[in-house]
């Protein structure tokens, strides 16, 4: 299995016995895989479904780092709660497309620091410093500038495979 932030592939996959009753993948592009020349799609998706995870949540493209944290703790939310795993990927799609836009600063603010108190700064000079997010969806000029990820560029590139019950 990959450790320290190395690439998870179908290779590491075969062989593997998984006991998961859902593995979230919160990456651009896990879902993604590629033709084998029959019916199948191979994939981290296939693989993962292969070496027992009951059900998985993956990507098909792009996604926003920020929009994705938020979305996906509320999907641990919602599991710890007992929903089931296409209930809990709803609601968290829909809680972050309803999110006002003084709520996405404040979870951003939490983000940011949490993620730069858990990364040591490869030098002096980086200590302390932030880093900037790009949230721009494509352009929808009937956008509402209070709820910055209503858009489905940030909320619809995550689906549920396997059993979602």
């Amino acid at each position: 299995m990959p450790a320290n932030g190395d690439a998870l592939t179908l290779d590491d996959l075969i062989g593997m016995q998984l006991n998961a009753d859902i593995v979230v993948m919160s990456a651009c592009r896990t879902g993604q895989g590629k033709a084998n020349g029959g019916d199948d799609m191979l994939g981290l998706t296939r693989g993962l479904l292969a070496a027992g995870a009951q059900s998985a949540v993956v990507s098909l493209r792009q996604v926003d780092a920020i929009a994705t944290s938020l979305m996906m703790a509320n999907v641990d939310r919602g599991l710890r709660a007992g929903k089931s795993a296409a209930i809990a990927l709803q609601d968290a799609q829909n809680a972050l497309r309803m999110m006002h836009i003084d709520d996405v600063r404040q979870a951003q603010s939490v983000l940011l620091k949490g993620a730069l108190a858990s990364r040591p700064a490869t030098n002096p000079q980086q200590r302390g410093q932030t880093e900037t997010v790009d949230n721009s969806a494509p352009p929808d000029p009937g956008a509402d500038p209070d709820l910055p990820y209503a858009h489905p560029y940030f909320w619809a590139p995550f689906l549920l495979v396997g059993n979602w019950f």
